[in-house]
């Protein structure tokens, strides 16, 4: 998982955590909180090792906390890599 984020000053905040909900369950954190590190862009990432499911669903919450300006914290993508383990399953 990964996103990109910018912080103008270091009051800035921009940080993101990884879920997944299984078919009908309740949600789990599989990736903890990660936080923008340093001012200016910077790709924030988190490797997951989970096999996935049927009817699993996986999002991120991004969060951005802007100290003075709402541009002072911004996101310019967000996204999940995965290995398909056999391209001959069926789906």
């Amino acid at each position: 998982m990964r996103v990109r984020g910018y912080r103008e000053t270091t009051n800035d905040a921009v940080s993101f955590a990884g879920w997944r909900v299984p078919d009908g369950g309740t949600p789990q954190n599989i990736a903890p909180i990660q936080t923008h590190s340093t001012t200016g862009w910077q790709t924030l990432e988190y490797g997951v090792d989970h096999t996935t499911e049927d009817d699993e669903i996986y999002f991120a919450v991004i969060i951005l906390n802007p100290d003075a300006a709402a541009d002072d914290a911004r996101v310019q993508y967000m996204e999940l890599e995965y290995t398909v383990g056999s391209y001959a399953r069926t789906y």
